[in-house]
């Protein structure tokens, strides 16, 4: 789901999540946990082209909890290279995959996943209709379901 693959192409950013780039580099650079977890929030919860706030309720609340113990720890958001091309190798996975995605995610994440689904020869794509990048909180019966097909029809 909204798969990261080592190896793969650098990504272009769409307009939507660029605005909220500088923002969130600021809050990282003056260390405002609140503002990171707002706007991580926005981009992973909502999707960067939505309304901040679309995904309310207990799915957000337990989004912000998540992501503030995150950044309590101080986990830092690496893009150093793992050194391993896995991009180029997805030709050889033989078992079934479903690669899904939100069609609400960072555009960038939406078109990847399409192209992580077409490299592997038994892979299937799945679309998850007006979800972003966290489709488990928004509505864990539609995931759930998924990979009981998954399970189920192999």
């Amino acid at each position: 789901m909204g798969t990261a693959v080592s190896g793969a192409p650098e990504p272009e950013l769409d307009p939507d999540t660029k605005r909220l780039e500088g923002p969130l580099d600021e809050a990282y650079a003056t260390r405002d946990a609140e503002q990171i977890n707002r706007l991580e929030t926005w981009i992973w919860l909502d999707g960067p082209a939505q309304p901040e706030g679309r995904v309310g309720g207990a799915a957000r609340k337990l989004a912000l909890d998540m992501n503030a113990v995150i950044i309590a720890n101080g986990v830092p958001q690496t893009e150093e290279p793992t050194g391993v091309d896995a991009w180029h190798r997805l030709a050889e996975i033989k078992v079934p995959v479903i690669v899904a995605c939100g069609d609400l995610d960072v555009p960038f994440l939406v078109g990847h996943c399409r192209r992580v689904a077409d490299q592997i020869p038994a892979a299937r794509h799945h679309v998850l209709t007006g979800m972003a990048h966290q489709p488990y909180l928004e509505s864990a019966s539609t995931v759930a379901q998924l990979i009981r097909s998954a399970v189920t029809e192999g």
